[in-house]
């Protein structure tokens, strides 16, 4: 079994574009950036964010290394089928992997044992791990790439209970060989047979997901957060913007509003700089006649945004035809924010609010830095530079998460309380997804 997919800590997003990006490069690398999503659903699950953060209660960790022993098991028997139908050079390759197999599963028997598990007595399979075995069996693939979750190990701290484990299935071994012999293999095949293999990676990318969700938990865990808040006491709000379009998607938590470490009222006037740029970009617009005559029930079946409680700049109708001209409500990032606190002011107080504002550019700094967690998309280097300026910090947010897990079991409470002035990056709405809602 592999450990969960690739991370890097970078400073602009904790999914990179991978380094083999040419027309040339292997199957196996083109798969695993068709099918990034889902190797980020599996590194948000509750199971490997506990693990990163090396507070993952002994119980799961036991119950997951004594399903692993199935799991290598059926590799061992994959191989051994593949072998009998393989070319002598393929057979060559594919017995080396089968050993490599029984070489990790005399290192499994010294693991179970090392964390308290009788290796006689073999745990009952679980119904997600018995779904990948059958899948595993019937196919001979389905393994998942992870060797980068070691980079979230500190290789100097040597209090984290899980390193050696992860040090053990992070390393290049199997998974680089069974890499290669895909890439060698799928050269003379068919369109139509390596759609097969695609789907058939698909589908153990998923199956790899479903393994990890379903570990046995009893500890809080600061992913999904629709799950781990208490709907009762809390509301979630989520801001996204786009364009000076302010997307809110009601309701579902808050905790207590950030006090910054940053210099909030400096950075305030500094972006009302933004504000003529705005306000003369829009006045272009009107005196262009390019959204005069546009049809109020065609914009609205163009949109699709009915769900959306939308607050924009909005264009000025005689009857359903448009005029040209702009009611203009969001003109700069204090307008913006205005309206974030606008908003939060309609709901009623018998909950707190727990609000998210995502964004993407500079005139979103200030939303960002009033929300309990504010995420950016993409790599705006204006925002980042004006943002470190004034002293905001930039974390990507799975190391976050990491970092706010191991807190959350230290505090018992609510860990979105603290981080004062610092913004979350992600590369896709993915990460987003997978952090808010799970898989």
């Amino acid at each position: 079994m592999a450990i969960p997919p690739k991370l890097v800590s970078s400073s602009s997003s904790s999914f990179p574009t991978t380094a083999r990006g040419s027309s040339e490069e292997g199957l196996a690398n083109k798969l695993w950036i068709k099918f990034r999503r889902e190797s980020i659903f599996a590194m948000y699950t509750p199971f490997v964010v506990c693990l990163a953060a090396g507070n993952l209660k002994i119980e799961t960790f036991r119950h997951c290394i004594s399903q692993d022993f199935h799991f290598l098991k059926a590799f061992a028997h994959a191989y051994k089928l593949a072998e009998e139908c393989a070319d002598d050079d393929a057979k060559l390759a594919i017995t080396k992997l089968r050993k490599g197999v029984l070489e990790e599963l005399k290192m499994h028997n010294s693991f179970v044992q090392e964390w308290g598990i009788d290796p006689s007595k073999e745990e009952t399979i679980n119904y997600a791990t018995v779904r990948y075995t059958d899948f595993l069996l019937a196919t001979a693939s389905g393994k998942v790439e992870a060797k980068e979750l070691q980079a979230l190990v500190d290789s100097e701290d040597g209090s984290h209970p899980y390193k050696k484990w992860i040090d053990n299935y992070s390393s290049e071994g199997i998974s680089s060989a069974t890499e290669d012999l895909l890439d060698n293999l799928s050269i003379p095949l068919t369109s139509e047979e390596l759609d097969i293999i695609e789907k058939l990676y698909h589908q153990a990318m998923k199956l790899e997901i479903e393994f990890f969700n379903v570990q046995p938990l009893s500890q809080p865990t600061v992913v999904p957060l629709t799950k781990e808040h208490n709907p009762v006491e809390d509301r979630l709000v989520i801001f996204s913007d786009f364009d000076l379009i302010h997307a809110f998607l009601t309701p579902l938590p808050f905790w207590q509003r950030l006090q910054f470490g940053v210099h909030y009222e400096v950075l305030c006037k500094a972006l009302e700089q933004l504000s003529d740029f705005e306000r003369k970009a829009n006045a272009r617009v009107v005196e262009s006649g390019v959204l005069k005559g546009l049809n109020l029930e065609d914009i609205k079946r163009a949109g699709g945004l009915d769900v959306l409680n939308i607050h924009a700049n909005e264009f000025s109708f005689e009857v359903s035809i448009s005029t040209g001209e702009i009611i203009k409500k969001v003109e700069s990032p204090r307008d913006k924010v205005q309206a974030f606190n606008n908003i939060l002011k309609n709901y009623s107080t018998d909950r707190k609010n727990l609000t998210v504002y995502i964004g993407d550019s500079v005139g979103d700094l200030l939303c960002l830095l009033q929300a309990d967690i504010g995420i950016v998309i993409g790599s705006s280097l204006s925002l980042r530079r004006v943002g470190n300026q004034f002293g905001v910090s930039f974390l990507p947010l799975f190391p976050g998460l990491v970092k706010k897990q191991k807190e959350y079991i230290k505090e018992s409470s609510s860990t979105w309380k603290g981080q004062s002035g610092t913004l979350y990056t992600v590369s896709s709405w993915a990460e987003i997804h997978a952090f808010i809602l799970g898989w």
